[in-house]
């Protein structure tokens, strides 16, 4: 059985605690807080029949058992002429203090805090999430960029390679030979880079999830092919 002795023990020790973060938030103190004229050890015995609620079903009988684990359980079964003359005296502070309702009211709060850790987890990981989208989007559009800028330099290109050849007639004097060999590309490669590239940066300003599949709908950039003078 868990040990819920130690946690018990701290609203007794402190029982003005819970009611002077209340003060100082100016609300009300819950109803599962120590009461005005309530024992600090009765108290310590309520608190451990709320947290009781917690980890299974509550159960009065079973308060000494919750403050002293290592106790012997009670038999199942036991009747109730049987029960210890601390256990009756628990029965009279529960209908004195009201420990089922407060232990309803103590569960209610459990139940908020719970809510709120969840809405707290799901806001930060949303906001993980949109940083990361962040990321993503600011990489599509450097990667547009370079894009671009190499479409950019393409158009600038010559559409041939130019090779100058020196050989050397039989008698000695030299012969040179201008080669103009075909790019590996041509304009409509450079127009892809371009097109390309500004469907990725209007996608990723726009944020738009289908951008991959937007951009390669354009053409199979793995399949540029190489320009090719007439008549050759």
């Amino acid at each position: 059985m868990t040990n819920l002795s130690r946690n018990t023990r701290c609203p007794a020790r402190r029982p003005g605690r819970i009611k002077a973060v209340a003060r100082r938030r100016k609300e009300k103190p819950p109803i599962w807080a120590r009461r005005k004229g309530e024992p600090p050890s009765a108290y310590r015995y309520a608190f451990a029949y709320f947290q009781a609620g917690a980890i299974a079903k509550r159960s009065i009988d079973k308060i000494e058992e919750y403050l002293n684990p290592n106790s012997a359980p009670k038999a199942a079964g036991q009747e109730v002429s049987k029960r210890s003359a601390k256990t009756r005296q628990f029965f009279r502070l529960s209908k004195k203090w009201r420990w089922v309702a407060r232990a309803a009211a103590y569960d209610a709060w459990l139940d908020d805090k719970k809510a709120e850790a969840m809405e707290l987890f799901a806001t930060q990981d949303a906001e993980k999430w949109a940083a990361r989208e962040r990321d993503l989007r600011e990489k599509r559009f450097s990667q547009s960029q370079e894009f671009i800028s190499q479409a950019d330099t393409m158009l600038k290109a010559p559409l041939f390679e130019q090779k100058r050849i020196v050989e050397a007639y039989e008698y000695g004097r030299e012969k040179v030979i201008q080669q103009f060999l075909p790019s590996k590309w041509a304009k409509r490669d450079a127009m892809r880079y371009a097109v390309g590239g500004h469907a990725m940066a209007s996608a990723a300003i726009k944020n738009e999830d289908a951008l991959a599949t937007k951009v390669l709908e354009l053409d199979d950039w793995t399949k540029l092919v190489p320009f090719v003078a007439a008549g050759e």
